[in-house]
């Protein structure tokens, strides 16, 4: 029993925390959690204006290390997380106004068609 609790404490004591986290993330973000990453290994989850970014987390003896830092799932090296960040953004951006536009372009056709519609009744009418 007492290596049962010894070997739980062991492992309670081996997870990262939220400050090791915030200590080893390339960036900070919203709230981190601790989460499995892409690889499948320990690591270090936030949000950065809708972006997610992880970080695996690797065991030094008594601390922990930065490994691999995905961005949207994409990995991403640790110096280049604020361009990736900014370019996942603006290609969001990008999309939103091809949607409006496309949007505000698709209303305007169907105003023409009615219209139309409504100039070629009159003129039968007549």
């Amino acid at each position: 029993m007492k290596t049962f609790v010894l070997l739980a404490f062991t492992l309670v004591a081996c997870a990262p925390t939220e400050q090791d986290c915030r200590a080893l993330m390339p960036i900070a973000g919203d709230a981190v959690t601790i989460s499995t990453t892409p690889s499948g290994m320990t690591g270090c989850t936030t949000n950065v204006d809708g972006v997610t970014v992880t970080t695996e987390l690797h065991r030094d003896v008594l601390h922990w290390r930065a490994g691999q830092t995905w961005v949207d799932e994409r990995a991403t090296p640790a110096g280049e997380v604020h361009a990736a960040i900014a370019a996942i953004k603006a290609r969001r951006e990008v999309g939103a106004r091809i949607a409006a536009g496309t949007s505000a372009a698709d209303a305007l056709v169907k105003k023409g068609k009615e219209n139309a519609r409504q100039l070629w009744d009159r003129l039968r009418k007549r």
